[in-house]
């Protein structure tokens, strides 16, 4: 996706990842819904572009966005203080989601996973998922939130989990990792 060669091999990793998961995550909700994604491609005048991907009124999904990027150019001073860097060439590539089935009885999905890197060799991941029920069950909390610190553990990124919405209904889980 990005035309700079400069960045690292785990740049172009996480980009090919973030490329294959997105058509993974769509042909698995495809299979199970009446309508396909639609795609639209765009460029970024300062470098880079993505993919966005989204499906609307189907059988399963009401409506839901699969969405990549990967983006480069200057960082911008102000950008760089808020990193706690120097500015320099930057290039950031990522994976969003936010799916909204048609049964009140599935919760709603966010997720986004990011990598952020410079090429002065400071780098980030980061992300987090979570889910909005409408019709709350409890042990599925649990069980949302312990599959995914294993999935952290496993991969020796942090992993923080608390509640975010009025009565205690939707959770966030944030893995990070520099």
């Amino acid at each position: 996706m990005t035309e700079s060669t400069n960045f690292s091999n785990r740049f172009t990793r996480m980009e090919s990842f973030i490329q294959q998961l997105q058509d993974e995550i769509c042909q698995a909700l495809e299979k199970k819904d009446s309508r396909k994604f639609q795609e639209d491609c765009w460029k970024r005048k300062e470098g880079g572009g993505g993919r966005t991907r989204v499906l609307e009124n189907g059988s399963f999904l009401e409506k839901g966005g699969v969405n990549i990027s990967s983006v480069h150019g200057p960082m911008s001073d102000e950008l760089a203080k808020q990193l706690g860097t120097k500015a320099s060439f930057f290039g950031a590539c990522g994976i969003s989601l936010v799916l909204h089935p048609r049964s009140p009885k599935i919760p709603t999905v966010h997720m986004n996973l990011r990598y952020f890197e410079t090429l002065s060799g400071d780098c980030w991941y980061g992300g987090g998922i979570d889910l909005t029920p409408y019709f709350p069950y409890p042990e599925d909390f649990r069980h949302f939130h312990h599959t995914l610190q294993l999935v952290c553990e496993r991969l020796s990124l942090i992993h923080i989990s608390e509640p975010t919405r009025l009565r205690r209904i939707s959770y966030a889980v944030f893995c990070l990792k520099k």
